[in-house]
């Protein structure tokens, strides 16, 4: 069930108060789940609220896992990442380098609320992570099911729903950017809410994550990249998950102009990478070779092909961009 209400229905309050009133609130709900919780039943918790971002709502699903039964409820103050609509939880270590857990809910949310007057007062740059993450996800299911043969094994449902989700982003994303950075709400800007928090709806039914992911947690290996969003991470990805997947050339310079227009990072050295090596890369690439989110990918990239489309994609953006 997905709820878009059009005013206020918790407080009678400005819009931007509102916002800090559920900031504050994840604040609370961060550090509630943060305590041991072994024993939870039915008994203890009925219903679980997750308010805030995609941290914030990937542990409570997260806690929701150790009580299958309980009810569990989105309610997105942002939309940086596809979180509020699928069922994984992703987990990371203290500096924020390294998953260190993947986590799955045993269904779909309950209840997912997104109040587009609460979103657009959110950062414009989260808006743009959160195109990156969803059309990242998109092109990784599409790329991998041509790869290996897969398409026939989703649902028609789920391949109409993913297909017609990163045209729509694609269509409407830097309209809604735009809007986004002026905080005012339009078609464009409300249609990609809809299609960002529903993305993960349409990957759970047929996707699986591919190379844009695995370079996101490459870069998360650097400090300096780690102070860049997940969404811009994949984002910038997408330009080497076509250079993988051999999209023609006119392909890749359309996207890097969306991705140019949206502020996402476009080469190593929008990282502060631009003097990194193929050692240190070959290095962070280790890193992902172990991550636990390798079980949900179902190709394996060596790090010689990671690499190679990094260095690819790096050459093209320059020799597009005149860098």
């Amino acid at each position: 069930m997905v709820c878009r209400p059009r005013r206020h229905v918790f407080l009678n309050v400005p819009p931007r108060a509102e916002l800090l009133f559920y900031y504050l609130l994840s604040i609370i709900f961060f550090l509630i789940i943060n305590v041991p919780t072994p024993n939870i039943t039915n008994d203890v918790i009925t219903v679980i609220i997750g308010v805030g971002g995609g941290k914030t709502l990937d542990m409570a699903k997260e806690i929701s896992q150790k009580s299958p039964s309980v009810r569990i409820v989105m309610m997105p103050t942002n939309l940086s990442t596809n979180a509020p609509g699928t069922r994984l939880s992703l987990i990371y270590n203290d500096e924020g380098s390294q998953i260190t857990k993947v986590g799955i809910m045993p269904r779909m949310q309950d209840i997912l609320v997104v109040d587009p007057e609460i979103v657009k007062e959110a950062p414009a740059k989260l808006l743009a992570s959160g195109l990156g993450d969803c059309i990242s996800a998109d092109y990784e299911a599409i790329d991998n099911a041509k790869r290996i043969g897969i398409k026939d094994t989703g649902t028609s449902v789920g391949w109409s729903l993913l297909e017609s989700n990163l045209r729509i982003l694609l269509e409407n994303g830097i309209s809604a950017y735009a809007a986004a950075k002026a905080h005012k709400l339009t078609p464009a800007l409300e249609v990609v809410m809809e299609q960002i928090a529903m993305n993960g709806v349409a990957t759970s039914l047929v996707g699986s994550v591919g190379l844009s992911h695995a370079i996101d947690e490459i870069l998360d290996r650097f400090e300096s990249a780690r102070l860049l969003t997940h969404g811009q991470h994949v984002g910038y990805g997408v330009i080497a998950q076509m250079v993988w997947s051999g999209r023609s050339l006119s392909e890749i310079h359309e996207y890097i102009d969306f991705a140019k227009a949206v502020d996402f990072p476009l080469t190593l050295c929008d990282f502060g990478l631009d003097d990194v090596t193929d050692e240190e890369l070959n290095n962070a690439c280790e890193y992902y070779q172990k991550s636990p989110t390798r079980r949900y990918c179902p190709l394996v990239f060596s790090n010689d092909e990671i690499i190679s489309s990094i260095r690819t994609a790096d050459e093209i953006v320059r020799a597009y961009l005149g860098k």
